[in-house]
């Protein structure tokens, strides 16, 4: 690309900021690179590279001694003589851009080769003369290339070889290096040449030109004054004890310079172009790597330096860091699990260090080294646990001080306000004001250690463990606990607006939200199963470590998601292709991962502390085309295009395709949908990029290839139409043929079937007969069963016309008290004594109380027999269960002057269904408190092994009920089955009847023991 003189000092300056902006010049800040290294092991086809060139589609071109290969970041594509027959030489010297914008490469011999949509072609034959060697930059056009090679006139016997040094300068300016000169041409004519002697470099920077004598002076080429200008080195280039290898790019009008493991661009002042300036890029060089070429991509962020003899490297910017723990350059501390925030800037470790972004620095919190899995940071007090012990650390003071002593170690610990909730591995303590004041102990249940806890408020929290997920509540005293989800071994948890994200070793990460766990696909290779730890970073990207490397999403996506807006949530990965010394992380406790102020993301691995910063994390250019390498039909290459016609009996169809991608390529993955054949998209695993297809029928189809990248999903499409052609017994004359004698023989057909059918007939009109009297048979048994079922649903109607006089009977019981509530509350105006006062508001509450318990019995009753309750077993806390009965019937125990006594164990549990024990318990003890003034009624409960019963015992010691009473609830016991609720039925009898339905379908029972003593009843639970 030639440029005129204004536009081209543009372009070079340009290019310079990038780069001193791409690379830092300060050594103490530039960025670390992770090095990725190719050899024939790879697919390279040689591991000696004479040249490298990234194209405008990302593709990296490579110039070896046994042919050009193009590499996309996961795959080699080689052309040598045996699948590109044009190559006759593959000891390919160079590959570049020519400033027409096009793309060649020489062989050995000379033959000039153009790199033109992904393929190569032969555009020039062998020169005649010198072989072509090696060029230092960019060419000119293939036509001025050709002309120098060719010129005989005095200047080019003069070139140590073809050309040893040709750089392309601004408004069609060639400068040529010789043995003596260094030339200067005008497209082909030369207008002008400086001596030199003793050249032994010759770059560019910008548009300014430079060589370098074999003493290591670099000197400035200046045409308009006619001579060398002498230049100055910077302090770092003077201590190179001569410099042996300069990479000039003229085509990018850049240098480069290698010593040792440095890698450096050159630059000049911007004031003073005889002034050169280093700018390190990288000190990561290997040690026996002998650089022949370097080539930046800015785009990808990506340096390539090629070898002569050890293939090529990759050096990718590195935004991960690890960190371990060193004692005299002695590996200390490996595997990290537990981490919290000690302030904005610093993570602390249980291992009495603290971690800022560039060092770690001890931090002793106790007599001696710890290896806790439990740490909790409150304003400058940090809680730790050592054992079952728990300790505080104030780090204005620096001491240490103990807290509690608990019954097991401590595995998580978490706050709210001046609660403190502790996990340990069968229980979970609750410390208020540095006090153990509760302690749920977990035992019971089968459980194990705690391993995550999060805290909605002093009152509320979740955690995890190998058994489930849990939710704890403290309520009026009493600590609730429910499994919202068992069986699973969650692990890590983490609060996002209202949302908590959990993670599980096994079964991937859910998201709930109060009501539903929502369960995340995983990705390809199923290693988000065993995840870890869950951050949200400040612009709402979720991270995920796990066993295999980590996992970024986003929160937006995730949301879309279990709304269901979305089939599923995009990912992408990073390992040790982005840096990752071990991609295997930790967790099992908590905090198990840390975000400082500066958004800095903290995860614990099994070699060190991985830390990031996401703003960091930013991806390359992503090239979205698909590119067709070639198609193969039955063997033989056919041109590639966006259309392919098949000949009929076309067996095997191979498509071959590319498309650049350079950043882990577990992250890349390609579909394709051949529409007529497929009816949705197909994977293609294993990193394949190829697709074949076998035998296809007749007919046009389109063949869709969709290539997707990680977090952004689908990010290319590729298109090729393709015709099979029919075969001669497809085309139209064929059929119409065969249409006429199928015709001529179906006519046929039909007057032999004709024949058969008439015998048919009459064998039929035989079994039809038959099937007439056993048709006669069974009518008369659908009438008699018929007759049974009109009698069925009488049966049922007379049910249902009982239900309805109960209900009119029972609701006469509520229109009356009702009535007579309203009538006391009119005549109230007449009242004139205190007494009278007192009888009116006595009357009142026995009867609003007479409604209470006639209303109630009329809902439960009803709601049993429309089958609304139904049984429900969970484990059920008989304590609360009394407890809330008692707090129901608390005002009108209260106006009987009688107390109810709850002598159940507290943890003691049932395994049934609450809401109908708690209907069968509120029935009997209102009626001991109804029917006795002045009583005291006591619950309890006692376990009868040998039965396999649970026994709950309500005993008062009130007046005792009536013989007739007791025998209308031996009756109800005796034939709950069959007893039926007739038209004089009262409303005390109906709540034995309810409570004796509810307990037949608990499969149990109850048992009534009553004199003037007071009553007794025992209700029998099975077990």
């Amino acid at each position: 690309m030639i440029l005129g003189g204004n536009n081209f000092r543009f372009f070079s300056t340009g290019f310079l900021i990038m780069v001193i902006a791409l690379f830092n010049p300060v050594k103490a800040q530039y960025k670390k690179y992770f090095l990725q290294h190719f050899t024939q092991i790879n697919g390279l086809p040689q591991n000696s590279v004479n040249q490298l060139y990234f194209d405008a589609n990302n593709y990296l071109w490579i110039a070896t001694e046994a042919g050009l290969s193009r590499f996309d970041g996961v795959n080699f594509y080689n052309f040598n003589s045996v699948n590109t027959p044009i190559i006759s030489n593959e000891r390919f010297r160079w590959i570049l851009p020519t400033t027409d914008k096009k793309i060649i490469a020489a062989d050995g011999e000379g033959a000039i080769y153009k790199i033109e949509k992904n393929l190569i072609t032969l555009e020039k034959n062998k020169l005649n003369s010198h072989k072509l060697t090696y060029l230092s930059g960019g060419i000119p056009s293939i036509d001025n290339l050709c002309y120098f090679k060719n010129d005989t006139n005095n200047t080019s016997k003069n070139w140590r070889t073809f050309p040893a040094k040709l750089l392309v300068g601004e408004n069609g300016f060639v400068y040529v290096l010789g043995l003596k000169k260094i030339y200067k041409y005008k497209e082909k004519l030369l207008v002008d040449s400086i001596s030199s002697s003793e050249i032994v470099s010759f770059f560019c920077i910008g548009s300014d030109y430079y060589v370098q004598n074999n003493l290591g002076e670099i000197f400035l080429v200046n045409f308009k004054k006619h001579k060398l200008l002498p230049c100055t080195l910077p302090k770092e280039l003077t201590l190179l004890n001569g410099i042996k290898n300069i990479q000039c790019k003229s085509h990018l009008n850049t240098s480069y310079l290698i010593d040792n493991q440095n890698l450096y661009s050159i630059y000049s002042d911007s004031n003073d172009n005889t002034k050169l300036l280093l700018n390190l890029i990288t000190d990561q060089i290997p040690s026996d790597f002998d650089v022949s070429d370097v080539e930046v991509n800015k785009d990808l962020n990506i340096i390539a330096l090629g070898s002569k003899s050890n293939g090529f490297y990759l050096f990718k910017r590195s935004i991960f860091k690890n960190q371990i723990i060193k004692v005299n350059n002695k590996l200390k501390v490996r595997s990290f699990y537990a981490i919290c925030r000690l302030n904005d800037s610093t993570v602390l470790s249980p291992f009495h260090y603290k971690f800022t972004k560039d060092k770690l620095s001890p931090v002793k919190l106790y007599n001696k080294v710890i290896n806790n899995e439990a740490l909790f940071v409150k304003g400058n007090l940090v809680w730790f646990g050592v054992g079952d012990s728990l300790f505080k650390y104030d780090c204005n003071v620096k001491k240490h001080s103990f807290i509690v002593k608990l019954k097991s170690a401590i595995t998580s610990i978490n706050g709210y306000g001046d609660t403190l909730w502790v996990g340990c591995k069968n229980s979970i303590y609750i410390i208020v004001n540095y006090k153990l004041v509760r302690n749920l102990n977990l035992s019971k249940n089968g459980f194990s250690q705690v391993q995550a806890i999060a805290v909605f408020s002093s009152n509320e929290a979740y955690f995890s463990n190998c058994n489930g997920f849990y939710r704890v509540s403290l309520l009026k005293g009493l600590i609730k606990l429910d499994n919202l989800y068992p069986n699973i071994c969650f692990r890590d948890i983490y609060i996002f607006k209202k949302l908590l994200f959990i993670t599980s070793y096994g079964n991937g990460c859910f998201v709930f939200d109060g009501v539903k766990f929502n369960k995340l696909n995983v990705d390809k290779g199923n290693y988000l199963l065993k995840s870890h730890s869950i951050q949200i970073d400040n612009n709402e990207n979720v991270w995920i470590s796990t066993n295999n490397g980590i996992f970024q999403t986003t929160f937006q996506q995730v949301n879309e998601y279990i709304k269901g807006n979305i089939t599923k949530v995009n990912y992408n990965y990073f390992n040790d292709e982005n840096g990752i010394q071990n991609s295997e992380f930790n967790g099992g406790c908590y905090p198990s991962s840390v975000q400082l102020a500066n958004g800095n993301i903290y995860f614990p691995s099994i070699n060190g502390l991985v830390n990031f910063n996401p703003s960091e994390v930013q991806l390359p250019k992503l090239s979205d085309s698909i590119f067709i390498d070639k198609f193969d039909i039955n063997g033989s290459l056919i041109p590639v295009s966006n259309y392919i016609e098949l000949k009929p009996n076309s067996e095997i169809l191979n498509i071959y395709f590319s498309s650049p991608y350079w950043y882990n390529s577990y992250n890349v993955s390609y579909q394709y949908k051949l529409e007529g054949y497929n009816s949705s998209f197909v994977d293609i695993f294993d990193g394949k990029q190829h697709i074949s297809f076998t035998n296809l029928t007749a007919g046009n189809y389109k063949l869709i290839i969709k290539k997707n990248a990680g977090l952004r999903g689908e990010v290319g499409v590729k298109v090729i139409y393709i015709t099979v052609n029919k075969n001669f017994y497809e085309t139209w004359w064929f059929v119409a043929i065969w249409i006429i004698l199928g015709v001529l023989i179906i006519i046929k057909s039909v007057k032999i079937y004709n024949k058969h059918l008439v015998y048919k007939n009459s064998i039929l009109e035989k079994k039809v007969n038959e099937r007439t009297h056993e048709l006669a048979d069974i009518n008369a048994y659908l009438l008699k069963a018929n007759e049974q079922l009109i009698e069925s649903k009488k049966k049922q109607n007379r049910s249902i016309n009982l239900k309805r006089k109960l209900i009119a009977i029972l609701t006469h019981d509520i229109v009356t008290p009702l009535k007579f509530i309203s009538m006391v509350a009119r005549n109230s105006k007449n009242i004139k004594s205190e007494l009278e006062y007192k009888n009116l508001l006595n009357d009142i509450d026995h009867t609003s109380l007479r409604l209470y318990e006639n209303a109630q019995n009329i809902l439960n009753w009803i709601k049993y027999q429309s089958s609304i309750i139904k049984v429900q077993k969970t484990n059920v806390p008989l304590y609360v269960i009394v407890d809330d009965a008692a707090e129901l019937l608390k005002d009108i125990v209260e106006s009987k002057n009688s107390v109810i006594i709850n002598n159940v164990d507290p943890d003691y549990f049932l395994f049934t269904d609450k809401n109908i024990l708690s209907i069968i318990i509120q029935n009997l003890v209102s009626n001991a408190v109804k029917h006795n003034t002045s009583v005291e009624i006591e619950i309890s409960s006692e376990l009868d092994v040998q039965n396999n019963l649970s026994k709950i015992i309500i005993k008062d010691n009130g007046k005792g009920i009536s013989n007739e009473t007791l025998l209308l609830i031996k009756d109800i016991i005796e034939r709950h089955s069959s007893y039926t609720i007739t038209e004089n039925s009262t409303g005390s009898g109906l709540g034995f009847i309810i409570v004796t339905e509810l307990l037949f379908a608990l499969d149990s029972s109850f048992a009534v023991h009553s004199d003037m003593n007071g009553t007794i009843i025992t209700i029998l639970l099975k077990l």
